[in-house]
């Protein structure tokens, strides 16, 4: 049973390791994003995406920041090929519609907007919502996106609603 668990523990760290590899429709992270922890915490921040030892009671990312636009990226391209009508070739002209914190839930919520450019030329507004405390076990953040007009099974209700920033009132 051991021998099991340990097995398909390091296939699931070999398939996580090698996920970014040769993958041109993915903005590579800077230098400054990349773990900088070795041994065991090296390998935890490979698997979790982002260094976990840094992440613990930092403010979220700005919405044009390299690491968001690289979130957004895999997670719409990520996406299964029966939701998603084509892949992203790139999101840019990126900026902040709202922050939300202690409404009504305790953690912040960055609301963002760009313009996403599908591999067939066409354009869409990509809305982007950071959430804190979003990640793998609740560490760091995490990224949602919707395009509007693709999310032809509702997923972010329509018009991409729940990836969007309430209206002010």
């Amino acid at each position: 049973m051991l021998a099991r668990f340990a097995a398909a523990a390091l296939f699931v760290v070999a398939g996580f390791a090698g996920a970014n590899a040769a993958d041109p429709y993915v903005v590579a992270p800077s230098a400054e994003t990349q773990p900088k922890s070795q041994g065991i915490n090296g390998s935890l921040n490979n698997l979790l995406g982002f260094n976990a030892d840094e992440a613990a009671g930092k403010p979220l990312p700005a919405c044009g920041d390299a690491k968001v636009v690289n979130a957004a990226m895999k997670f719409t391209n990520g996406a299964e090929p029966v939701y998603r009508a084509i892949r992203v070739a790139a999101i840019d002209q990126v900026y902040e519609r709202s922050l939300e914190v202690d409404n009504p839930s305790p953690l912040a919520r960055r609301y963002c907007q760009g313009r996403a450019v599908l591999e067939d030329g066409r354009t869409a507004t990509a809305y982007i919502r950071i959430e804190e405390a979003g990640g793998f076990v609740g560490l760091g953040w995490a990224v949602n996106v919707c395009l509007d007009g693709y999310d032809k099974w509702r997923v972010y209700d329509g018009h991409c609603r729940t990836a969007r920033a309430a209206p002010d009132s």
